[in-house]
């Protein structure tokens, strides 16, 4: 009976059983293991990317930013900042709620990424408010950008139809200083901020461009 030679077919089938089952583990830890990759990518997509508007978020923007930043100090070229927001869009949310509001949002995101470049980086920067990294560009060459934006977001209504109220933007542009130096991005993005306020007292719906020699 070959079930008693030594070697015989109980060695080998019992040999090949486990074989097969050591392809089947390592074929399940294969898929476990890229299932875990994906998921780590979507966590890490989700924790840079704001959830509404499908923008980088705020924390993403700054990593990305100083590094613009360093490499516009290093070579000596230009780097500017845009930042704007909704002109009264705490009304629009009280008046018409937050889905309304949230719809806004999403369509002037989507306005605002058909303006720039792939470099240039766009991201929520918090509320209402975005901003938009553009390098290799001065502060003319971004006005045109930002006034591009502006003019697109009021003719459009930001692809609101049949909106029941104008969406217009105010838009501030601050250059990075390459000589003096600044000392970080958030020096630009102050100086976009202060112009942001400029073109609120001007009235809404228009882009300022940062003087700093005022």
């Amino acid at each position: 009976n070959p079930l008693y030679y030594e070697g015989s077919l109980v060695d080998v089938t019992e040999r090949k059983q486990a074989e097969d089952k050591l392809r089947r583990a390592n074929a399940a830890l294969e898929t476990a293991h890229a299932e875990l990759q994906e998921m780590f990518a979507h966590e890490q997509i989700l924790a840079r990317t704001d959830g509404m508007t499908g923008l980088i978020n705020r924390r993403h923007f700054f990593e990305l930013a100083t590094r613009e930043f360093n490499a516009s100090l290093r070579y000596q070229r230009p780097l500017t900042i845009i930042l704007f927001d909704v002109d009264g869009f705490k009304q629009v949310n009280d008046t018409f709620g937050h889905s309304m509001g949230d719809a806004i949002l999403v369509q002037i995101a989507q306005v605002a990424l058909q303006q720039i470049r792939n470099v240039d980086i766009l991201a929520r920067y918090g509320g209402d408010e975005f901003i938009i990294l553009l390098p290799e560009t001065n502060a003319q060459q971004a006005f045109q950008i930002a006034e591009r934006t502006r003019e697109c977001v009021a003719s459009t209504g930001a692809g609101m139809k049949n909106s029941p109220f104008s969406v217009t933007l105010s838009l501030g542009v601050a250059e990075v200083c390459l000589s003096p130096q600044d000392t970080s991005v958030e020096d630009a993005i102050r100086r976009a901020d202060q112009a942001l306020y400029a073109a609120k007292a001007k009235g809404n719906n228009c882009t300022v461009i940062h003087d700093r020699h005022k």
